[in-house]
């Protein structure tokens, strides 16, 4: 089927991603000077401007549920093949799962979703990145205030980047949602590679 070929290709080539293999960030370094005041210094690690642009148009074809080979239309096209042989069995519920996991990460990141997951019933009560602006909102807003577009969210884009910390803050968010999301399209790459070489 070619939507399952396209998607499993596009998802081993996010996996490649210098974006996703990198291990730069943010640094905060406070030092407390003798006159008893904090100075803060900010130490930014990103990988370049040029290579997140171009993952986030590799990302946006996984990402967004029109483009042609999404996750969502990966997902239905399995599950319309699937459902007839699994009927409700374990392979039925696994399945299930992926797309459950895949709208709670849209809606939360990785690290507060982690924390509601261990700790019950603290939540993610103190966990950074927990409140607005949510992954999907922050995702596009990276892409159509700027990535992909220069467009009707650039003055929200602008708005996050309102300091130098501010701006490093929400970049770091952005990253971590579409690193939360890319790693669950790639692990989906896999199965659907696994039923399609079964066929």
């Amino acid at each position: 089927m070619e939507i399952l070929d396209r998607y499993v290709e596009e998802a081993a080539e996010l996996a490649t991603s210098s974006l996703l293999n990198d291990s730069g960030g943010l640094t905060i370094q406070v030092q407390t000077l003798p006159d008893g005041t904090q100075e803060e210094t900010l130490t930014t690690d990103f990988v370049s401007r040029e290579v997140t642009r171009g993952f986030a148009v590799a990302f946006r074809q996984l990402y967004e549920p029109g483009e042609s080979a999404s996750f969502l239309k990966a997902y239905n096209a399995v599950a319309r093949q699937a459902r007839p042989q699994w009927g409700d069995d374990e392979n039925w519920q696994a399945l299930a799962q992926w797309r459950a996991a895949h709208g709670k990460l849209r809606a939360k990141p990785l690290k507060v979703l982690s924390s509601e997951k261990l700790f019950p019933d603290r939540g993610a009560i103190g966990v950074p990145g927990d409140g607005p602006p949510y992954p999907e909102e922050i995702i596009s807003t990276y892409n159509y205030g700027d990535l992909i577009h220069w467009g009707s969210k650039r003055q929200e884009l602008s708005a996050l980047g309102r300091t130098e910390f501010d701006s490093a803050w929400n970049q770091l968010r952005f990253l971590e949602a579409v690193g939360g999301l890319s790693h669950l399209y790639i692990g989906f790459g896999g199965v659907v590679a696994n039923i399609l070489a079964e066929d």
